[in-house]
C-alpha cells in the first residue's frame, strides 16, 4: 500500500507487509540469534540499542536509473553509528540512503548513510544495517519512543 511521502516526490511503499506480530517474531528470533553469537562480532565500536519503532522510518534510495524510492521500514536497533532494520526488499552494501527519522526535539529529520549489510531472513525479510553519515546524538532519538 502507498501513501503519500514526506520527501514530496515518489509514493512511500511498505515492501516488507508484515504484521506487527510477524515483526515481533522476527526481532524476537534476531534477538536470539545475536546472543548466540555474541562475542563474534568484535569490531563494532559502538553499542546497539533495541529500538522498536516500528512506523516512523522512512528508507530513501535512488535506484540505478536514478528514480527516487521510498520505503516505509522497521527499525529493531540503534546506535550512535548506525541503525538496524527489516525491509521487504534486497538492498545492496554500499548503496547510499537517506533515513527519515524522529527526533524527539527537531521532530523528523533526514540523516545520510550507507548500507553495510543486507541479509535475507525468511520469505521476503531482509535484515539491513545502515552506518550513519555522522555520529547522532542517540538520547534524541530513545526519548521519541516513548511518545
Amino acid at each position: 500500500m502507498a501513501a503519500d511521502s514526506p520527501y514530496g516526490d515518489g509514493e512511500l511503499v511498505d515492501a516488507l507487509r508484515i504484521s506487527d506480530a510477524e515483526w515481533y517474531a522476527c526481532v524476537q528470533e534476531m534477538d536470539l540469534r545475536a546472543m548466540q553469537q555474541k562475542g563474534i562480532n568484535e569490531s563494532r565500536l559502538e553499542t546497539r540499542q533495541p529500538y522498536r519503532n516500528i512506523a516512523k522510518i522512512i528508507l530513501s534510495i535512488r535506484s540505478y536509473d536514478g528514480r527516487l524510492q521510498q520505503f516505509k521500514v522497521r527499525a529493531y536497533d540503534l546506535s550512535r553509528t548506525g541503525l538496524g532494520f527489516l525491509h521487504g526488499a534486497y538492498v545492496y552494501e554500499g548503496s547510499q540512503v537517506e533515513l527519515l527519522m524522529q527526533h524527539h526535539v527537531n521532530g523528523m529529520i533526514r540523516i545520510p548513510a550507507s548500507i553495510v549489510s543486507c541479509v535475507h531472513v525468511k520469505k521476503r525479510i531482509h535484515q539491513v544495517g545502515a552506518k550513519f553519515d555522522e555520529p547522532i546524538e542517540l538520547d534524541d532519538f530513545l526519548m521519541s519512543e516513548a511518545g
